[in-house]
């Protein structure tokens, strides 16, 4: 991986007024989606916004922005300002085949992570020192702030990120990356 895929990219106007940080997910929000977590952390933290992009939307918290369903080519105009990505979901088996992907994903657009103790996330990215795990609100609030001041403060965290993804990145995400470039490179008009 090259930090080609950490460009700033312009931002998406449902997204543009939403403060900082933001702490960010994507993808489908179903029964393994943690809600209850998600509405604790909102409340501990109402400096923190909540950036959720998918198909559903429930708690109504001011800190809370579900801002629906994007398409492969606007995700990295979205990725691109997230502070932390956040990964709430119950340890199921459903869950986990799809949680990999998103690791890999806010990895490579250059986001520190904090997930549920999920096996799949555990092992291999927690174990490499990218991730971080929690499982109570108060617990994943300081690890959403541990992980953004290590991300920002720490250069080698970006060089761990860049070495693990280029010997284990998942196939589908070297597909989409590219397609997230293209996307981003356009959009500023290099490509």
């Amino acid at each position: 991986m090259n930090s080609r895929c950490r460009l700033s990219l312009i931002e998406p106007d449902d997204q543009v007024n939403i403060p900082h940080p933001r702490i960010g997910f994507h993808g489908l929000l179903d029964q393994n989606f943690n809600l209850r977590l998600l509405e604790k952390m909102a409340d501990l933290r109402p400096e923190f916004h909540f950036i959720v992009l998918g198909p559903r939307s429930l708690p109504t918290q001011s800190n809370i922005h579900f801002l629906g369903i994007k398409d492969d080519n606007t995700l990295p105009h979205y990725l691109s300002s997230w502070d932390c990505g956040f990964i709430p979901f119950l340890d199921t088996g459903e869950a986990n085949l799809k949680v990999s992907t998103l690791v890999q994903e806010l990895l490579a657009a250059g986001k520190p992570v904090v997930s549920t103790s999920i096996h799949e996330v555990i092992h291999p990215f927690a174990d490499a020192k990218l991730v971080h795990i929690a499982d109570h609100p108060e617990h994943f609030v300081e690890c959403i702030e541990n992980a953004i001041n290590e991300s920002s403060y720490d250069p080698e965290w970006l060089e761990r990120v860049d070495q693990f993804l280029d010997t284990n990145i998942d196939v589908k995400i070297v597909t989409r990356v590219p397609a997230y470039m293209d996307s981003a490179l356009i959009s500023i008009g290099i490509a």
